[in-house]
């Protein structure tokens, strides 16, 4: 860590309050992204509410979907959203991970982005239950499921005054249809 400018923590949440101690009192300050989604079990928090309880006032964001990290693994055209309530921060750190085949999106609702995951991920086993009662895939009640996470994204969007084109569209929505229609 003593010579990095960024830190990227990919646990599970339960992980990321304890990775994210490990870099705050290895190098206070030092700037760092996420690439969990969901909520800490014991205090329901999302991540990012975890990471400014143990480092409060960090440089820091999300690194969310649509994508699997198998894709990018193999080098496959990917697109990930990089959420940050620093506007500079997102930018600038979206342009600099950047890469041919990595296309990355900044968006400034860093909540939004949080619930877009996580929403998508519930819907996406619940769409997956659809499809295992139904004994095939793509279906109707599987499809359906990609258009019913709509209204719950944008609602909740709406509730953390969310930017909606970003947060919700190439996250939840998009994440989901790759979930569902399992392209790899």
């Amino acid at each position: 860590l003593s010579k990095a400018d960024l830190v990227l923590i990919a646990t599970p949440v339960s992980g990321l309050r304890a990775s994210v101690q490990v870099v705050h009192e290895s190098r206070p300050g030092l700037p760092l992204l996420w690439a969990c989604k969901g909520f800490e079990q014991e205090t329901a928090f999302l991540p990012h509410q975890i990471v400014d309880q143990v480092a409060p006032g960090l440089l820091c964001g999300t690194l969310t979907g649509p994508s699997f990290a198998q894709e990018v693994a193999r080098g496959l055209p990917a697109a990930v959203t990089l959420a940050s309530r620093d506007t500079g921060f997102a930018q600038g750190t979206a342009r600099e991970l950047h890469q041919s085949t990595l296309r990355i999106y900044y968006a400034e609702d860093l909540v939004g982005a949080e619930v877009a995951g996580a929403v998508k991920n519930v819907m996406a086993i619940a769409v997956g239950v659809c499809d295992g009662l139904s004994g095939s895939a793509p279906d109707a009640p599987g499809l359906a499921g990609i258009t019913a996470e709509v209204v719950p994204g944008i609602t909740a969007a709406l509730a953390s005054a969310a930017a909606l084109k970003r947060s919700i569209q190439i996250n939840g929505i998009s994440g989901l249809c790759v979930t569902k229609l399992d392209v790899l």
